[in-house]
């Protein structure tokens, strides 16, 4: 037997074309997406409604319904949960980290296993948000959605890198954008059903040279803009109005 020979691998074979990571991208960029500043307010509304024994803060949920409690009028809480919105040093600094469940009286629920935090500065902002969330209770914030994603806006100039897990699909991407770049450039990538990546080097026309395990499968071109605004949003445009 001959031990010195070496095992030859055949090449993978893609299960989508350019094509049809045109489209997957396309479904995962118009899939409803969560805006940090909306579910903020939701969580302010929902913890509005609870009382002084249940969950006890009106920001946050602490010890004493870690097991669950349920008000007189039907709002439920369960778990830990902490929101912070403060100055330091002429930084306004806000987030909401926790593992918790709230159910309205309506059934509605908000799951959380996430954490995410926002530095305003001026000229600047910048953004990480990692975790879990599935809330039923609005039609923008309704799928369940896992993220590991960071961020900067400064001076014209979003960035951002990670990934999500979506009911559409699974991505990574490092992007920038600018007002002479919109549709953003860099690394977007996504997993096929082999469980595969797919990936492209965007230009600012949003197309890129599509590759799978060193293969090249010809130009995809695809519009990451609908995913950038949802995630841009709350640091450019924000909407923090509290009820």
């Amino acid at each position: 037997m001959d031990t010195n020979s070496a095992v030859v691998q055949e090449p993978a074979v893609p299960q989508w074309s350019a094509e049809d990571v045109e489209q997957a991208a396309q479904s995962v960029m118009q899939a409803p997406m969560p805006r940090l500043d909306h579910l903020t307010q939701d969580y302010l509304d929902l913890m509005a409604q609870g009382t002084s024994d249940c969950p006890g803060l009106g920001n946050s949920i602490k010890d004493n319904a870690v097991y669950g409690c349920e008000t007189d009028g039907g709002m439920y809480f369960s778990g830990v949960s902490d929101y912070f919105d403060e100055s330091r040093e002429g930084q306004v600094y806000k987030s909401l980290a926790g593992d918790f469940l709230i159910r309205d009286t309506l059934g509605n629920t908000l799951d959380w296993g996430a954490g995410w935090e926002i530095t305003f500065a001026e000229g600047a902002a910048q953004f990480r948000w990692l975790g879990s969330i599935n809330w039923s209770g609005r039609p923008a914030t309704s799928q369940g959605i896992s993220v590991a994603l960071s961020g900067a806006q400064n001076q014209g100039v979003f960035q951002v890198s990670g990934g999500m897990t979506l009911a559409e699909g699974i991505l990574e991407l490092s992007l920038s954008r600018d007002a002479a770049c919109p549709l953003g450039q860099g690394t977007f990538s996504m997993r096929g059903p082999d469980k595969r990546w797919y990936r492209t080097e965007l230009d600012c026309s949003g197309c890129g040279t599509l590759r799978f395990e060193g293969q090249d499968l010809g130009e995809a071109c695809l519009d990451p803009s609908p995913l950038l605004d949802a995630l841009e949003g709350p640091l450019m445009d924000p909407d923090w109005s509290m009820p």
